[in-house]
């Protein structure tokens, strides 16, 4: 089950689309390594749309999630070799309200399957159970991080082909909603 949250919410202009470009086309040729190595430094973001049939999967339930997720990845990477990375949505406000009724209506035909009904309490021990799934996925995390070549390797020992352009960061190896490379933009 894959699902994604904030604490906080970006207003974002509804009638565009966030979806980061993930086409190098028009990128100039990657960079040395050594440069790379001081190049990488900063903060580096993806925007992208994720239908809700996709990002609730075999969750997903017509009557209740019907609202596109607007996902933002963000990595910092620091001069030290320490990284942080996090996920924010930026409608969590409608993310959030379709998860807690998707939640709850869970445990109400799970209940009733049994010949039960949901309490008051149980229904709000589902809504906060909902959005401690959410803030958890959204923490911040922190790691380490180092370049060999054209790889970073992470703390966690997990390694990312990546080309590093003027202001764009490709992850060859990680694949976007669409199947496509993922471009990360400087911010």
């Amino acid at each position: 089950m894959m699902f994604a949250a904030c604490n906080k919410e970006v207003q974002t202009d509804q009638s565009t689309t966030t979806t980061t470009e993930t086409t190098t086309e028009d990128i100039e040729p990657t960079l040395s390594a050594e440069e790379a190595k001081t190049s990488i430094v900063g903060t580096w973001y993806y925007d992208e749309t994720i239908s809700p049939q996709k990002f609730y999967g075999d969750y997903y339930n017509e009557k209740i999630t019907k609202t596109s997720v607007q996902m933002r990845t963000t990595h910092t990477f620091h001069k030290d070799g320490s990284y942080n990375t996090q996920i924010t949505i930026t409608n969590i406000s409608a993310v959030r309200k379709e998860y807690r009724s998707l939640m709850v209506e869970g445990a109400r035909i799970n209940s009733e399957s049994q010949g039960k009904f949901l309490t008051t309490a149980q229904v709000t021990y589902y809504e906060k159970y909902a959005d401690k799934i959410l803030n958890d996925i959204c923490k911040q995390k922190y790691s380490t991080y180092k370049i060999e070549g054209n790889k970073l390797v992470f703390g966690d020992s997990t390694t990312e082909t990546f080309a590093l352009y003027k202001d764009k960061l490709v992850f060859e190896n990680s694949q976007s909603n669409d199947g496509s490379k993922i471009v990360f933009k400087r911010k």
